[in-house]
Formats: C-alpha cells, structure tokens, sequence
C-alpha cells in the first residue's frame, strides 16, 4: 500500500452479503475516507451504519485512489476569484436542457454563498444554444458564455483559451480500436438525427491537458457515458486522467439513464460549488485550503438511491458514479496568478537542476528567486517540490 494510507483498520461489522471480508484502509489524515482495493467496493455494507451500504451513510465518504503513472511533483493549486467552470453539454439523442438547467442552478447557489463562478457552455441543439444565448442577452442568465459544439480539435482550444478548474462533459463515451473517447453531437448531428456524436474527445488528449502545466482542472466529470468502466482491458477513463494528473474525476461505471444522469448533476454541484463557497470566500489571503472529494459525492448518491421508491440492494443507480482522486490531500491556496507563476517558476529552475547541485547552490537560488510574504505551506522545497 503507497504511503498516502498510513494505517489499517478491520472493522468486523463492515462486511458483504457473500464472500470473504475484506480489509479497508484509512488515512490518518483524512478519517473519513475510506479505500477499497475489491473492484465491488459499493457491496460494502455493516451494522454501524444502520445496515445501510457504507457509501450512503454520510460518516464514510467512499472514493478510490489512482496513483501517477510517472513520479510527478505535488502540483501548486492556486485560486484567485472567479472559479471558472466549463460544461460540454451534448449527448446525441438526449435533450441538455435539463443538464443545463440542474448545473446553472448549481452555480447560482455557488454564487449566493458570494463565490464568484464564470459558466463557459458548449451545447450540440441550436435551440438549446438559441435559448440559453437569449437568456443571456436579457440578463436572466448571468456571468455565462454559450457556443455551439465545434468540430474536431476545437475542444482542446476552448478547453485551453478558457481554462476552467472544473470541466463537465454530458455525453456519451466508449472505446474504439483500443481508444477511449468521448463523442460530442453538433449541430449537423442533432439535424441529422445521428446516433452518435462526431466530435471526438480522446481520452490521451484530456490526459495530455491534465498532466500540462498550462491547464489547472481541478475536477473532471464524465456524466451519462461509460466513464468509469475498462473496456476490452483498457483501464477506466476515469482513473487513467487522475493517473496522468488530474486531482479528482467522476466516471460513471455503466450506462446511466438519463433522467439519473441529470439528478446525479442536481445534487453532486451543489455540494462541490458551496462546499468551495464556504471555504474560500472568506478565508484570508495566503491561506491554504483543503478539500475532501468524497465527502461531496454523498448527498449525489443518496439522492440517486431514494429516487422512485429504490431498494439500494437490488438498484445501484446510486454505484454508478465512481469518484477516482490522486494519494495526495488536495489543497488550494489563495494566490494571485502573478504569484504563482513566479513560485512555480522556481519550482520548475529547482527541479530541472541535476542531482548533483550543492545544497547550498540549491539554497540560494531558492532564497534569491523566492518572491516575498510566500506563506511556508506555499513554499516548493529546495528540490522544488511543493508541501503535500
């Protein structure tokens, strides 16, 4: 087990309806979360939780840890309002108005807690564009911008002109010749009645963006696609992008329908925008502040559970959303842009520097180069690597 779970805990109540029981590990930093290594980490249930499935008794958020492929540095997560959130919003055959609808209302209550949030939406039905453009233009909706979806190789350009910290794809996904992609509907698909979207999003491109040093996503979603799922032997789309970098993303692992797909929308987003909300507002300048991924999936899949008079044993609608993050505590720190690029780029003279630079030489580029009043949990060390 990587260093990130420092203990293990056997827990005699938590156990399965069949089969052997299996050991869970916690974090003794992050008491709440809980790491299952069994692919069926969802069967887990126990009398501690009322009987209930770990996953829906908000004590034990459940995510699952993806580690880099490759050794990467603790990346420097910096916040300086607004929050920036881009959706593409097209899966062929199914409205996005309702997806639309459950996100913007996310964002406004995000904003009622006085964050800041910038919306950049790219939609594939020129009457849901049309709509949304119209609402804009008599201020109904606010602080958004709309486009149609683009053709291929257009979404990487968006992705980067816009650079958003947190990236929606409602689509549908699958993989093809040994590729995992995503498939956005245009406009001439949405006419065309097409079955399928022809705007690709492979998924090594998005892995490419998570791992630059140009982009900061801090949360990506795939919604309604086969986001989580390994195909013909392919790892997840999910855990493949936290594994080239990204801190958090949200696969689904099968096909969920689409009435879910938007409730898991309605409910997850406003646990993520107001949980920001609350912890970044007021906190002061040079603060550091830490997130808990999991915790903000509860309310998602309990609200997935109990839709339509549910049974959770016998319909798992509420499994189907699968949290994937990095081993390292997440953490976002108040910064101007100006300051971090100067903080990461002397993080990236000390990291560059060969392995058998002087500490001392090391020491005084760090001490030279370190702009001031950077609060220590800011500070890359002398070979730099940020705090985790």
């Amino acid at each position: 087990m990587n260093s990130f779970v420092t203990n293990y805990i056997r827990m005699p109540a938590l156990r399965r309806r069949s089969g052997p029981r299996w050991e869970l590990s916690q974090d003794s930093k992050r008491p709440s979360t809980f790491v299952s290594s069994p692919k069926k980490w969802s069967s887990f249930f126990g009398s501690r939780c009322g009987g209930k499935f770990v996953a829906l008794d908000a004590r034990w958020p459940i995510g699952r840890i993806a580690e880099p492929s490759t050794h990467q540095a603790s990346r420097f997560h910096p916040f300086e309002a607004p929050l920036r959130v881009m959706a593409f919003i097209s899966a062929a055959g199914i409205s996005g108005k309702l997806e639309f609808d459950a996100l913007y209302a996310a964002i406004e209550k995000g904003r009622q807690k006085g964050l800041q949030i910038l919306l950049e939406v790219l939609v594939g039905e020129e009457q849901l564009h049309d709509s949304i453009k119209a609402a804009i233009q008599a201020n109904r909706i606010k602080n958004t911008s709309v486009y149609p979806i683009p053709d291929q190789g257009g979404v990487k350009d968006h992705i980067l002109e816009f650079d958003p910290q947190i990236l929606h794809f409602f689509c549908h996904g699958h993989t093809g010749h040994g590729v995992a992609q995503l498939e956005l509907a245009t406009f001439a698909d949405w006419v065309a009645h097409s079955p399928s979207g022809s705007t690709v999003v492979r998924i090594n491109d998005l892995e490419a963006m998570a791992a630059s040093s140009d982009t900061d996503i801090w949360l990506i979603t795939l919604n309604c696609c086969l986001g989580a799922r390994p195909v013909d032997g392919l790892p997840s789309m999910a855990r493949s992008l936290v594994t080239a970098g990204a801190p958090a993303v949200v696969g689904m692992a099968e096909p969920m329908a689409a009435l879910d797909a938007n409730e898991f929308t309605r409910q997850f987003y406003p646990e993520v925008l107001t949980t920001f909300a609350s912890r970044l507002v007021n906190s002061p300048p040079g603060n550091s502040v830490n997130f808990e991924w999991a915790e903000m999936l509860y309310r998602a899949r309990s609200a997935l559970g109990s839709a339509n008079a549910r049974n959770t044993a016998k319909d798992r609608e509420w499994a189907i959303p699968v949290l994937y993050t990095r081993p390292e505590s997440f953490s976002v720190a108040l910064v101007s842009d100006a300051l971090r690029q100067k903080v990461e780029t002397l993080a990236e003279w000390l990291r560059t520097l060969g392995p058998n630079t002087p500490d001392r030489i090391r020491d005084m580029i760090h001490q030279e180069m370190m702009p001031p009043n950077v609060p220590p949990s800011l500070r890359p060390d002398r070979f730099g690597n940020f705090p985790e």
